[in-house]
């Protein structure tokens, strides 16, 4: 889990960053000068903005999907970045509780970074199809999350030999 452990950490950074830049998206330095993030760029001539991500209906997804109801106050319906961060946080964790054994272990992070790249995947299509933007910091996280989960697969899949031999 040293593995996963080292990519939540890059994990933790991105999330932090994306997090940054939604709190500072719409405002203006001592000069008057609208805030524009590094992730806001140009590439290959096409203009590619996470701002524009970040501020979408798409970047909370707590109340996208009715899971924060609107009666509830506005600080329980977080940013995407902040769940990532619970995320990454909790897989840092995970390998230190010595309540579960290594198998349990194993079982809840494949499980978590399963759940974490199905909605990796439907937040892709979202920013390709429906927003149809690239963001450089939600790419990151989603290569991030793929790799944990393919070291979860990993060890969830060798926890089962070493449990055989």
């Amino acid at each position: 889990m040293k593995t996963i452990q080292i990519l939540a950490f890059v994990g933790i950074l991105v999330s932090f960053y994306a997090l940054y830049v939604e709190s500072k998206t719409g405002t203006k330095d001592a000069m008057g000068k609208p805030y524009e993030a590094m992730c806001d760029t140009k590439i290959f001539g096409y203009v590619v903005s996470c701002s524009k991500v970040f501020e979408s209906k798409y970047g909370k997804m707590l109340s996208l999907f009715g899971i924060v109801p609107n009666i509830l106050p506005a600080i329980f319906d977080v940013p995407n970045a902040a769940i990532g961060v619970v995320f990454y946080v909790c897989a840092i964790i995970l390998p230190y509780l010595r309540c579960l054994n290594k198998q349990t272990q194993y079982t809840i992070m494949f499980a978590a970074s399963t759940l974490s790249c199905c909605v990796c995947v439907y937040l892709a299509c979202i920013l390709a199809f429906v927003l149809q933007d690239f963001c450089i910091v939600c790419a990151s996280t989603y290569v991030v999350n793929a790799l944990v989960w393919v070291q979860s697969l990993r060890d969830y899949c060798n926890s089962g030999k070493a449990k055989t031999n």
